[in-house]
């Protein structure tokens, strides 16, 4: 929040280009294909995908929801992040997922309901005695 005054979007787009320029020498050293297979149209069809829907699509909603919500519901979101990622993977790259990469999801996902389920919940233990935890202007006494 403090970067309020920054249009996140462009925040977004700079450090992609420093990530882009980070990772550009170590893809050098990578194994390139032939031009038949990197002319390949289901190739080109999901590098088009990834880019503009996945990676751009997940920056923009990103960005819109760092905005838009408290911080403490933004965190909370970012934490299950690992787990959509795994939730895509299986679905649209048909990876399988092993036994721990489940229990991990199952605890990010668990843990995450149980910080919005306890937020969502007002405490009536944290109200000094004598003063109801909720009340309305009307149930004051004179």
């Amino acid at each position: 929040k403090r970067v309020a005054a920054t249009d996140l979007t462009e925040l977004n787009a700079g450090v992609l280009l420093a990530g882009l320029i980070a990772i550009l020498p170590f893809s050098l050293r990578e194994a390139r294909p032939s031009l038949g297979e990197a002319v390949d149209p289901h190739h080109l069809a999901a590098l088009v995908i990834l880019g503009i829907a996945v990676s751009g699509g997940s920056y923009f909603f990103w960005s819109f929801g760092l905005r838009h919500l408290p911080v403490s519901e933004a965190s909370v979101l970012s934490s299950s992040e690992p787990v959509f990622g795994l939730l895509f993977a299986w679905l649209l790259l048909r990876e399988g997922t092993s036994l721990w990469e489940s229990v991990g999801a199952v605890v990010i996902i668990g843990s995450c309901l149980l910080v919005t389920l306890r937020a969502a919940t007002p405490s009536v233990a944290a109200a000094p005695i004598g003063i109801k935890a909720s009340f309305h202007p009307s149930q004051i006494e004179a």
